[in-house]
C-alpha cells in the first residue's frame, strides 16, 4: 500500500468518533467539534434518527447534517413523516459525507412539536492524512 493509503486506513480504524442527543419538545442537536488540524476532515459514516410522535396528528420533521453549526451549509437532510402515536427510524449507513477541512459537523432536527421525542446518533472518523 502507498503511504497515503496506509494513513487513511489507520485514520479509519483509529480516529473514530460518536455524537448523540435525545430530547422531547425541543430541537435535538449533536456536534462533532473541529479536528485538531486545519487540514483534517470529519467524515460521517452512519446516522441513526428516531422520532416518536405521541400526538394524535402526524408530524413532519427534517433532520440535517451541517458544516460547523446550526447556521452551517446543509450537507445532507432527511424528511420524516411520523403518523400519530407511532415511531419512525431512519438509519442511513455508508454515507461518506465529508465536512469542510478543519471544520466540525452539526446534526439537528428543525421542528419543535409537543409530545414528539427525537434522538440522533452519528458515527464517523477523522481523516488526518496530510500527505496529499
Amino acid at each position: 500500500m502507498s503511504k497515503r493509503a496506509d494513513g487513511l486506513m489507520a485514520d479509519f480504524l483509529d480516529n473514530r468518533w460518536v455524537a448523540s442527543d435525545s430530547a422531547t419538545n425541543v430541537t435535538i442537536t449533536a456536534n462533532v467539534g473541529a479536528p485538531s488540524s486545519a487540514k483534517a476532515s470529519r467524515i460521517l459514516d452512519a446516522l441513526s434518527i428516531c422520532v416518536a410522535n405521541m400526538n394524535a396528528a402526524g408530524a413532519t420533521i427534517t433532520a440535517h447534517v451541517r458544516d460547523v453549526s446550526f447556521a452551517g451549509t446543509i450537507l445532507a437532510q432527511w424528511r420524516l413523516f411520523v403518523p400519530g402515536s407511532t415511531t419512525a427510524h431512519v438509519n442511513p449507513a455508508n454515507l461518506g459525507i465529508v465536512a469542510t477541512r478543519g471544520k466540525g459537523l452539526h446534526f439537528t432536527t428543525d421542528t419543535v412539536i409537543p409530545s414528539v421525542t427525537a434522538s440522533v446518533t452519528a458515527t464517523g472518523w477523522t481523516d488526518e492524512s496530510t500527505d496529499y
